[in-house]
């Protein structure tokens, strides 16, 4: 008797759907997941985001593991080189009413129908073996960055300097560097540390040595984005960034007063530096400026609030001269002196910036 034949059902790949208004692209010309899965599914996603991924070597993996349940893949990819393909970005149309999108700061995020983990389990499971161990490198800061129609971080490396606390700075500094040290490194706190003093005095200098000694991660934050702390997305960013350091230099126009009157933005800072928000992220801020402590909001100064502040000054007579010396100077000088001043003495770049005087020279 003649076996009945047997068919494979073949999994139907859905099509694309524009939709009027319905946005498939972000702002950098890549797909939009949210966007694209509508588009493909006609239904409304759950959306599953994990950070702090090895994303390359995961997408090697996934290709390989998951190639059958895959239906669809865009990737966008650079240096190609030596028939070398590195992927900046790449999305997976997959079985399922599924669509994972890999991103180039390590981070993924999986479009479903899924209510739960449970409905992902193995999927999940498998992206948790690429989890990066959070270990601050030395010698780093990240940076914030555009990331497909949001922020994101981005790690770059920097010359620590190498100087001398107790030669460099007044006595008093090697006290408050080492409370300074002590309250950044404790974990899941809230809390603000302000440096100020006249330009030139060594504050720049200071957290360029300070980042070297944190075990968490820095984020340097610009004048004009802090001017933008109660937009969302900084906000999305923080909660992306607990229990960090972030570092505001030139912050005059965050955090003075202007006629009593309290920006926006100053109302967010004081939140994450003792409020609701600041329980939930466990951020530490440090604010450097060059205006009197007295003009800055007085709300800034409380007590819980403020952890440290700090006036850098001209370095004292006696430890100028010393450090003069060491740079084979032969002049001494009477007054104090600031860091900028010292080190650039000799300065022959055209620019005469004027020098405290001089009682004599060395013999």
């Amino acid at each position: 008797m003649e076996q009945p034949k047997t068919t494979v059902k073949e999994t139907k790949i859905p099509e694309l759907k524009m939709i009027p208004g319905l946005e498939i692209f972000d702002r950098h010309d890549f797909l939009n997941g949210r966007g694209l899965y509508v588009s493909f599914f006609g239904k409304i996603p759950n959306l599953l985001e994990i950070s702090n991924i090895n994303t390359e070597d995961f997408t090697i993996f996934f290709k390989e593991k998951y190639s059958e349940a895959i239906l669809k893949e865009y990737c966008y990819k650079t240096n190609i080189k030596k028939d070398k393909e590195e992927y900046e970005d790449a999305v997976y149309l997959l079985k399922g009413e599924l669509l994972l999108q890999i991103n180039s700061q390590n981070y993924l995020e999986i479009y479903s129908q899924a209510q739960s983990l449970n409905d992902l389990s193995e999927l999940f499971e498998d992206i948790k073996k690429f989890r990066r161990k959070k270990k601050k490198p030395k010698n780093e800061i990240s940076l914030i960055v555009p990331c497909h129609g949001s922020l994101g971080t981005e790690r770059v490396k920097f010359k620590n300097p190498k100087i001398n606390l107790e030669e460099n700075y007044n006595d008093d500094f090697l006290e408050i560097h080492q409370n300074v040290v002590q309250q950044l490194n404790k974990k899941q706190e809230s809390g603000l540390v302000l440096f100020h003093g006249k330009p030139g005095t060594g504050k720049s200098t200071y957290l360029r040595y300070l980042v070297k000694k944190l075990k968490k991660d820095v984020i340097f934050v610009s004048p004009k984005t802090a001017g933008s702390l109660d937009n969302l997305e900084i906000t999305k960013l923080l909660l992306d960034n607990k229990n960090t350091v972030l570092i505001v230099e030139d912050a005059e126009e965050l955090i003075v007063s202007r006629n009593n009157e309290r920006n926006s933005n100053l109302s967010t800072l004081l939140n994450i530096t003792d409020g609701i928000l600041g329980e939930c992220l466990g951020i530490q801020i440090i604010a450097t400026f060059n205006t009197d402590v007295q003009n800055i909001d007085k709300a800034l100064l409380r007590k819980g609030r403020l952890k440290i502040s700090y006036e850098f000054k001209e370095l004292s007579v006696e430890k100028t001269n010393k450090l003069l010396e060491q740079q084979e100077i032969e002049a001494v000088v009477n007054q104090p002196m600031n860091l900028a001043d010292i080190f650039n003495f000799t300065n022959n770049d055209g620019y005469n910036q004027p020098l405290r005087k001089a009682v004599g020279f060395r013999n």
